[in-house]
């Protein structure tokens, strides 16, 4: 059985650690301009605006959606796990946990739009290429590499790159199953480059 233990939201962050079972009671934020990105086999994703900011919630219905709830759930511990890694190479988690009783939400900043349509350079998969090496020397899989889980913030040389979607996630320290993760993102920022 999970535990929800309740947590006071003073600022944009919930403050507590995350151990295994425990999911935080939140207070969902009010949002302005809300505007769905994607409803599908997942979370319901939404771009909105909080406290003069982008961000991007994502959000389920605990009691329906068990199977999405633990995903956005796994999705919360891996931003825990990577924390350095946020505002860098993954978004910042903003907050995360059980609002209502009845939701399992979990806010980020929004950094970008995915790379789906764009033409990566060198450069572009380079630096692609160290965000990944920096989630896998954390021992986190990412598990759902695809160009719609990579954002791009600006353009050019002054373009940054993010994961998102760690829904799938998991923790590891296999070698082989984080090389093959690489050799697949390697392949797929390949197939996206302009030469």
């Amino acid at each position: 059985m999970t535990k929800v233990k309740s947590t006071s939201l003073g600022s944009s962050r919930s403050k507590s650690s995350k151990t295994s079972g425990t999911v935080d009671r939140v207070t969902l934020p009010d949002l302005e301009e809300m505007e769905l990105i994607s409803h599908g086999e997942r979370a319901q994703t939404y771009k909105a605006r909080w406290q003069g900011r982008d961000v991007v919630l994502k959000k389920c219905d605990v009691w329906n959606e068990g199977s999405v709830a633990e995903e956005l759930k796994n999705e919360a511990s891996v931003y825990q796990k990577l924390q350095t890694l946020q505002g860098r190479y993954i978004p910042k988690l903003l907050l995360a946990g059980v609002a209502d009783g009845v939701e399992m939400v979990l806010v980020t900043e929004f950094v970008g739009t995915d790379v789906n349509q764009d033409l990566l350079d060198d450069s572009a998969q380079v630096k692609i290429q160290e965000a990944m090496s920096a989630i896998h020397e954390l021992g986190v899989l990412h598990g759902d590499i695809r160009p719609e889980n990579i954002v791009m913030q600006n353009h050019g040389s002054n373009a940054k790159f993010y994961f998102v979607d760690f829904g799938l996630s998991h923790f590891t320290e296999d070698k082989a199953e984080l090389l093959e993760e690489t050799e697949n993102l390697n392949s797929l920022v390949r197939s996206m480059s302009s030469a």
